[in-house]
């Protein structure tokens, strides 16, 4: 395993750690945060397949975009070859998520605040 994959594993947890956060601050017990993490992601797919994007205001877009028909490559036999037209997730977290974000990691990383909010360095004066 190459280190760029053990540092990426670093920063990475799975359902199961991330079910046991859930169950852990509600106070469900982890079949039924499983059971609450399941139906969220089979929801969002579900709405998904019905070409529809889910808004959660503070938190982001969750949406679903296609794609066209496009040349591409076999890697293996490097033939040419058409990609299928498709869709894909793609999700766009809020203003309000990157914020929190980058104000918690910079807390637990001991930084200081930046002098200038997000916001404000990113407005162009409309």
């Amino acid at each position: 395993m190459s280190v760029q994959a053990v540092e990426n594993e670093k920063n990475r947890i799975y359902k199961r750690e991330f079910v046991s956060k859930l169950a852990c601050r509600t106070g469900m017990d982890k079949q039924l945060a499983t059971r609450a993490v399941d139906a969220f992601l089979d929801t969002l797919i579900e709405t998904w397949s019905e070409k529809t994007d889910v808004c959660i205001r503070g938190f982001g877009i969750f949406e679903i975009h296609s794609t066209s028909e496009r040349p591409g490559r076999n890697p293996k036999t490097m033939e040419d070859a058409m990609i299928q037209a498709g869709y894909k997730p793609i999700f766009h977290p809020s203003r309000a998520l990157r914020s929190s974000v980058n104000r918690n990691i910079r807390a637990s990383e001991g930084l200081e605040q930046e002098t200038v909010p997000e916001e404000a360095a990113g407005s162009h004066g409309g």
